[in-house]
């Protein structure tokens, strides 16, 4: 899938990616992030919201909407945004 990314940086130095994509997030983004190591959160997923963690990360929006939104837990930010990348292009 093709992609648009954003950094946000906020006030105290953490930083945000938004990831807008070409299709709406559906049900199958977030079965394909779940092969790739992603927990679901089902009773978000129940009602329309995506929320998947791992160690490094958490990928939030809303289902139907292009905007996925990626917030970091450690430090190692590029490894991290450089997986997600690959991980949506992957997916179909």
């Amino acid at each position: 899938m093709k992609f648009e990314k954003l950094s946000i940086n906020s006030c105290c130095g953490a930083q945000s990616i938004i990831f807008i994509l070409e299709k709406p997030a559906s049900i199958s983004t977030i079965s394909h992030l779940a092969s790739f190591h992603f927990n679901e959160l089902s009773h978000f997923t129940k009602n329309g919201i995506i929320y998947m963690e791992n160690d490094d990360c958490i990928i939030t929006g809303t289902i139907g909407q292009n905007k996925l939104t990626l917030k970091f837990k450690n430090k190692d930010i590029n490894h991290v945004i450089s997986n997600i990348e690959h991980i949506l292009k992957l997916h179909e």
